[in-house]
């Protein structure tokens, strides 16, 4: 019994010396800054979509995850519940944070996120009324129709995808820490046992690379135009633990982790339905990136397409010989890291330098991502991480 005892101490005491030493290991990227400035051409707003509360499947009060998403730092918060019935409407700054009360349906097999720049009543629309926005072909101009989750329950897509469909969901935690789990059961536990000491490591070394839902939306992209977005899928899912519940991820944590950054050629005012329908047509046109918070907080990040004048991501513009893609990082990663940029999917050109300048060679999709080698503790080693996700620029 004593020689039990005394495994079981050292197995503790190991564990802590462990989690003493992971404690004081920082994979942030780059430096933090208290207050991180906007870079010189644009304003850069971050903020978090795909969120539930408790009106629909999440498992805390509206008001709650609007004070989680405050204590997180973001700029706006898209609520989308599933709202069958009319209700109070959250719509509006709750201090700094602007709040959007979205809509989230289902059609067939789909979880749908609609939004609508008009900024009309959503919540009382019928089915039909959905079934109309898929099929339409173009998509509606006034309407913006996101695909949440879009390879559940795993559909190969190699018939004709929605035409009414104006975005993806690229990044989906919840989905990603399923396939974690599918891969390793012992690395989720392995992550639990990390977490109290170092949350950061924890989340990191279950990252992946969502390759299949890229695929898809780089497949989709040399057809037509398709905006990718980082969802939060928050909920607080309650783990029952000693006659009480823990909300995992907190919404606070969810928040931290991915977001998306909109950029706007003017700076929100305080008007809580202009600022709304601002952030709303950014997502429309695709002026956004997604990125990969938990590693360093991107802002300040450049990426545009330059002619005669500069565009953002998500621009159309026909191609001349002076074409370029030019991007800047807000400061010199402490890890291996490199710049990358696809043309219609495949990769055609790399850097290791804080600034990107790539010549455009001719008609296609461009877009760009970020990604860094980072050093995780033993039993992981280095892993590859992407830390930013661009929309595309589609030249003519």
């Amino acid at each position: 019994m004593i020689r039990y005892f005394l495994s079981f101490s050292f197995l503790i005491l190991i564990y802590f010396i462990y989690g003493f030493a992971l404690s004081q290991k920082d994979l942030t990227l780059v430096p933090l800054v208290l207050k991180k400035e906007n870079p010189a051409n644009f304003y850069d707003y971050r903020g978090v979509l795909n969120v539930q509360s408790s009106r629909g499947r999440g498992f805390s009060d509206p008001k709650e995850i609007i004070a989680e998403a405050r204590k997180a730092g973001i700029d706006f918060l898209i609520f989308t519940d599933d709202l069958k019935e009319a209700g109070p409407n959250l719509s509006g700054y709750q201090g700094p944070l602007l709040v959007l009360d979205e809509v989230e349906t289902s059609y067939l097999d789909m979880r749908l996120i609609y939004l609508n720049p008009q900024r009309k009543d959503l919540r009382v629309q019928s089915n039909l009324f959905f079934t109309d926005l898929v099929l339409q072909n173009p998509p509606a101009s006034d309407d913006l129709l996101f695909l949440a989750d879009p390879l559940r329950p795993n559909p190969s897509w190699n018939g004709d995808f929605p035409t009414g469909v104006h975005g993806l969901e690229i990044i989906n935690p919840k989905r990603m820490a399923e396939n974690v789990w599918r891969q390793s059961k012992l690395s989720v536990f392995l992550s639990f046992l990390i977490y109290p000491f170092n949350p950061q490591i924890a989340f990191a070394r279950l990252f992946l690379d969502p390759t299949d839902e890229i695929n898809l939306w780089d497949r989709i992209n040399s057809q037509r135009k398709m905006i990718g977005f980082a969802g939060s899928n928050a909920n607080a899912k309650a783990i029952p633990l000693a006659n009480t519940l823990v909300k995992f991820p907190s919404y606070q944590k969810s928040f931290e982790i991915f977001s998306n950054h909109v950029l706007l050629e003017s700076e929100l005012t305080g008007h809580s339905q202009n600022d709304a329908s601002k952030i709303l047509q950014a997502f429309q046109r695709g002026q956004f990136y997604f990125s990969f918070d938990l590693v360093g907080d991107p802002k300040g990040f450049e990426c545009y397409l330059q002619q005669n004048k500069n565009y953002f991501p998500g621009a159309q513009v026909h191609w001349n010989k002076g074409t370029r893609i030019r991007a800047t990082l807000p400061a010199e990663p402490q890890f291996f890291y490199e710049i990358v940029v696809f043309k219609n999917g495949d990769r055609v050109f790399t850097t290791n330098e804080k600034n990107l300048d790539y010549l455009v060679k001719g008609p296609g999709n461009y877009r760009v991502i970020v990604r860094s080698i980072l050093p995780l503790p033993f039993p992981d080693g280095k892993k590859w991480v992407t830390w930013i996700y661009v929309n595309p620029f589609y030249v003519k």
